[in-house]
Order: structure tokens, then sequence, then C-alpha cells
């Protein structure tokens, strides 16, 4: 069930990826870098707006869903999700004009008129990918996120292409949004236009609230950094770190967030149905499989940023780039583990308030070494603020997670086999040695991820031999 919904998810994340690294490709040879800058700055703020104000009804939703006893149960929680949602919208998108009006905040590079369409636009694609994501629906999830992505994608590089810079790209992400969210429209088919349950108020609140904080809290790990860039170096600045850190996400982020999607309701759902034991071994398959993912991937950007920084990105963004780049892939491998495995432990127990707390103290780390790093090494300060940030955290989390949670143990010969075929990956990538180029960049591509494919398949031969038999039999 996993290895199914896993390659459903890698199918349907893989497009919007591809089409976000291209728009990335694009832009950066179109906007200077401060404009990506304001781009950046402003579909953070609106991504704020949504860790404290949303975040905590579509976790509750999520959280939820699979537990209603019936159909009219399910509309009840339905009902109460989308009431508060539109009410949360209306009031974001009044105050962001109203800033926009009166000039306030005039002194940050944000596009304030902007701020409320497009959190409501995010929010609410959010939330029907969340319901669509609960109810085990990888391809109709699929169908909302590829159009969202597509639609966004040609409107806003034809936005850049026409000269309307931030503004027009930022446009074309709230069309895409809304468009897509047609798609979904059957999750609300028949349901009222206003009404609130008051328990599940309660409940979504209660479930919610602690994590929301927790999202807000890594989003000041994640987005501080640029706020902090933008104040101490300059938006510029602000644009070659973003540009760097999507990279990342568009990679790293993305395959791994594919094994989270298919693995935590599946988790979830044995908890719930087959007890602690069945949701063990999904907790061992999802350790394993994300581990797999993003060490090589981490360990690959890191070896070839100079590469990527030449091939994806405008001649104005590669410099800073291939600096920032290897910090931010160990960051986003640290992010990845945390989230993806260890934070489990604290919803599936539901104490979210000790979560909150690991993240708050990461908070603080950021903040105090942006303060100092930044000052000191620029934007590339920054990425090691993060680094430090997610390293605590996920200790952190580690240690603390086993005291809420039976969490089983980790499959350390599994991790020991993806270590040892990345050290072998990581020879191969730096004994190639050719002038910066395209080509460069995927024959260090195709011949270390051969390489480390080679030796997982080396140390899993014989379970491979014993199991094709089976596998061929099931699929005649």
């Amino acid at each position: 069930m996993l290895a199914k919904h896993g390659a459903a998810y890698l199918v349907v994340k893989l497009i919007p990826a591809i089409l976000s690294l291209s728009a990335l490709v694009i832009f950066t040879r179109i906007l200077t870098p401060a404009e990506y800058g304001v781009y950046s700055l402003t579909i953070l703020v609106a991504g704020v707006g949504n860790a404290v104000l949303l975040q905590w009804l579509s976790l509750g939703v999520g959280r939820y869903l699979p537990a209603a006893a019936d159909k009219d149960d399910e509309n009840r929680l339905l009902t109460t999700a989308k009431s508060i949602s539109f009410t949360i919208f209306v009031v974001v998108i009044v105050f962001s004009l109203g800033c926009a009006a009166i000039g306030g905040f005039s002194t940050f590079s944000i596009i304030f008129w902007i701020v409320g369409f497009l959190f409501a636009a995010q929010g609410w694609h959010e939330l029907n990918l969340k319901i669509l994501n609960t109810s085990l629906k990888p391809f109709d999830y699929g169908k909302v996120l590829i159009v969202k992505s597509a639609v966004g994608f040609f409107l806003s590089v034809l936005a850049a292409y026409l000269g309307f810079g931030a503004a027009g790209i930022l446009v074309s992400i709230i069309v895409g949004s809304m468009l897509a969210c047609i798609i979904s429209r059957q999750i609300w088919k028949g349901l009222p236009w206003f009404s609130i349950n008051r328990d599940y108020l309660g409940k979504l609140f209660a479930y919610g609230a602690p994590l929301t904080i927790t999202y807000l809290l890594i989003f000041i790990i994640d987005a501080s950094d640029r706020f902090f860039i933008e104040r101490m170096v300059g938006v510029e600045a602000v644009g070659v770190y973003s540009a760097s850190y999507e990279l990342s996400q568009y990679s790293i982020g993305m395959l791994t967030s594919v094994v989270h999607l298919a693995a935590l309701p599946l988790v979830i759902n044995a908890l719930a149905k087959e007890g602690l034991l069945a949701a063990g071994l999904k907790l061992r398959q999802t350790f394993s499989l994300v581990f797999a993912v993003a060490v090589p991937l981490s360990a690959g950007m890191a070896l070839t940023a100079p590469d990527i920084a030449y091939s994806i990105l405008g001649d104005k963004f590669r410099e800073g780039a291939t600096v920032i780049i290897p910090w931010i892939a160990l960051a986003m491998f640290l992010s990845t583990m945390k989230s993806y495995y260890f934070d489990y432990a604290f919803q599936l127990s539901g104490s979210t308030r000790i979560q909150m707390g690991i993240v708050f103290v990461s908070a603080i780390v950021n903040v105090v070494f942006n303060y100092f790093l930044i000052a000191a090494y620029g934007a590339t300060g920054a990425a090691i603020s993060t680094v430090i940030a997610f390293l605590v955290s996920l200790i952190l989390s580690w240690i603390l997670g086993l005291h809420v949670f039976a969490m089983p143990r980790l499959p350390y010969k599994n991790a020991a086999q993806v270590i040892l075929a990345v050290v072998v990956m990581a020879v191969i990538v730096s004994s190639i040695n050719l002038e910066l180029s395209l080509f460069s960049f995927f024959l260090k591509v195709i011949l270390g991820g051969a390489a480390y494919i080679a030796v997982l398949l080396v140390f899993n031969a014989r379970y491979l031999i014993a199991n094709v038999p089976v596998f061929l039999k099931n699929n005649h």
C-alpha cells in the first residue's frame, strides 16, 4: 500500500516540481535579484499568514476526517472548516488592502495589496489538498496540484516575459490556485454555505492550535532569515538566497514529501484500526524510504552546487548560490528527517505541546544565530543558522519523541547501507572534473545516481532474488 500510494504521489508531485524548477530557471534570467527578492518576501508573508491562521484548521481536518462516524458527521466537519476558512479569508483580505492603502509596512519590500488574495487562494487550495490526501485519493490530489502548477507556470512566465515583474507572477499564482480548486468542488457539493458546529470547532482548535504555533515557529526558522537578510544586507541578497533555497525545496523537499504524503495517512489508519505493531511496521518503512531519498539528494546537491548554479540560475545569481546551496541542502536533510519521521511521535500521541516547545527553542536558536552570522557572513550566514536550528530541533525531537510514543527501533542496517552507497556516489561524482556545463551536471547526476542504486541493489540482492518470482506471479 505504501509503495502504491508513494508511486502515485511521486507522479503528481514530479510534474509541479519540474514546472517550478523551470519557472526558477526563467525567472532568474528575466527578473533582477531585487525583483526576485520582492516576489519571495511577498510569498513568505502570505505563507506566515497561512501558518498562523489556517494551518490549525487543515491539520484538524486531516486528523478527524478519517474518524468521522458517518456521512452526516463528515459533512458537519467539512462545513465547519469551510465556514471558518471563508471568514478568515475576508478578514485578511480587508486587512492587507488596508495596509496597502495607508502605506503600512512600506519600508519592507512586500506587495501588500496582493498578500490577502494570495493568502486566501493558497489557503483554500491547501485545505482541498489536505482533504483529498486524508481521503486516500492520490489521483484527485494530483489533478488539483497539477492544474494549479501548470496554469500558474504558464501565466507567470508570460507575465514575467511581458514585464509585469513580481506582481504579475503573484497574480498568476492566485489564478492558478483558484482554477485548480474548481476540480475539487465535489468535496463541498450539497454542504450549507455557512454553519459552524461547536463541537468540531473545539476539537479542531484543541488539536490544531498547538501545531499551528509549531508551524509558525518552523516558518520562523525557514523564513526569518530572508527578513534579516533584507534588513542587514539588502533585497538583492534575498533574491539570491531565495533562489538557492527553492532549488533544494524543489528536489529534496518534493521527493521526501512524496513519502510523507503516502505514509502518514497509512500510519494513522494502521494505528487506529490494527494497533501499535502495525503502525510500527509502517513507521520503519517510512524512515527507510525518507532516509534513502534525503541522504543522496542532499549529498548530491552539495557535491554539484557549482554545476547546479551554472546550469539552472541566471548570471547574477550564480556566484552566491554556489556557496549557499551546500548549506541549504544539509538543512533540508535535517528538516525532512525531523518533519517526516521523528515528529510523527508527537502527532500520533497527541503531544503537540512538546513538539511546539522543541520548535520554539529551535526558532530562538535560529534568530540569535541569524543576527550574528548574517552580520559576519551575509546570506551564507543565514544558511548556516538554518542548519544549526534544524540540527537542534532534530536532536530534541528524537530524544523527547521516545518518551511520548513507542516509536520502533530505527533500521540501522538499512541506514548504514544508504550511507555506504552515498560514499561510493560521492567518490564517483568528485572524480569527474569537467568544465562547468549542463553536460557535466547531467553526467555527475547519471553516474552518481547509478552508483548509488547499484550499491543498494548489491546489498539487497538476496531479497530481490527471493521476491521476484512472487512479484511475477502476482502480476501475471
